[in-house]
């Protein structure tokens, strides 16, 4: 059902399509890539200008977020149950359990802590923002649209290093992702480990390694082509 908020409208009824896009950047599409995911059936969507697109069909956005009055709200034009093959796909669990945190204000966090990557961000705006501007550390740009609570979520932090965002309740914010992770950071081999509860101890094996016999032959016919030149040369001095 449509959300009875002014600017939302039902459109006409498309089959068969398939998804070909999607916003990486917004919290809600974290580890979550609906490449070939198909929709047996869904309805366009009129939406106001305030909402933004997560995921597109080849004949417009299938599912938004927007915020109306301080709400979060994702809006999906096809039925997940029996409209799609996104149910089949593993990282849907992982698009739900976004949305669930999403809607419920979970993904929020203070502007000065401390990011692993990955972490979704919320970046606080002055009034009258309608999108803020992010500088990534490899020098590229993300614009943001401002969501609940003059708030502009971003989640594509996967890049090392500093970013820049752009105007904030105080001028300009910069933060931090990092890898405070041991696990992530830590490089020497690992000699035990579990796998489904049981460990698994490191074992050493030999393997014998195929070496090529040509450059011994090769070796062994110019030592002989020498011999022979040399009685030859000794024998004409005689």
């Amino acid at each position: 059902a449509v959300p009875m908020i002014e600017g939302f409208g039902q459109g006409d009824l498309v089959e068969y399509d398939a998804v070909f896009n999607w916003n990486e950047g917004h919290p809600v599409m974290r580890y979550v890539e609906p490449d070939n995911v198909q929709m047996y059936q869904w309805r366009k969507l009129i939406l106001p200008s305030n909402a933004e697109s997560l995921i597109e069909a080849t004949q417009g956005p299938v599912v938004s977020a927007v915020n109306h009055k301080g709400n979060n709200y994702l809006i999906c034009a096809f039925g997940v149950r029996e409209n799609t093959t996104w149910v089949k796909r593993d990282h849907f669990v992982v698009f739900m359990y976004n949305a669930m945190q999403y809607l419920s204000g979970g993904l929020e966090a203070g502007i000065d802590a401390l990011y692993q990557p990955g972490d979704p961000l919320m970046i606080r705006t002055p009034g009258g923002k309608s999108s803020v501007v992010v500088r990534r550390p490899d020098g590229s740009s993300d614009e943001v649209l401002v969501g609940a609570g003059k708030a502009a979520h971003y989640g594509k932090t996967d890049l090392i290093g500093f970013y820049q965002a752009s105007p904030t309740a105080d001028g300009s914010t910069q933060f931090a992702v990092n890898l405070f992770s041991p696990v992530e950071s830590r490089i020497e081999p690992n000699t035990h480990f579990e796998v489904g509860g049981e460990p698994v101890n490191a074992a050493s094996t030999v393997q014998m390694a195929h070496r090529p016999l040509w450059p011994w032959v090769l070796v062994g016919v110019l030592m002989f082509l020498f011999l022979e030149w040399a009685i030859y040369s000794r024998r004409v001095l005689i």
